[in-house]
């Protein structure tokens, strides 16, 4: 799983010292679809599509890294994303597991900053 972060209101004090970090903002790169290689080792580095349900018609809510580096986005249709990648897998969101990640991930965040505010689920 690959976290981008930036930090934002780095303050000085009276004498021009560093504070330190005022903000600090995370997002998680295809939250969903990581977790799932996370939680499965035989996912890992595969093209990997999380479906809503399992319908050739439904979308990809998320995409792994390299399914993107292949050409497929997030909300790509089955349809659309096998065309592009004919062995991609599809497995069916499971929000409860990326619900207690992200609450793992929070807990282990707040042992050094407090968190404030979060903005989504795959967001610090």
């Amino acid at each position: 799983m690959t976290a981008h972060f930036r930090s934002d209101g780095m303050k000085q004090d009276s004498r021009g010292q560093a504070r330190g970090i005022e903000r600090l903002y995370l997002d998680f790169d295809s939250f969903f679809a990581s977790a799932e290689q996370h939680f499965n080792p035989d996912l890992r580095d595969r093209p990997l599509g999380v479906i809503p349900l399992d319908s050739p018609h439904t979308g990809c809510i998320a995409v792994s890294r390299q399914a993107k580096a292949l050409g497929v986005k997030s909300g790509a249709t089955i349809a659309k994303a096998r065309e592009i990648i004919p062995d991609m897998i599809f497995v069916v969101a499971r929000h409860d597991v990326y619900v207690r990640l992200h609450k793992r991930i929070l807990d282990v965040i707040e042992t050094v900053v407090p968190v404030v505010h979060v903005r989504s689920i795959d967001e610090v």
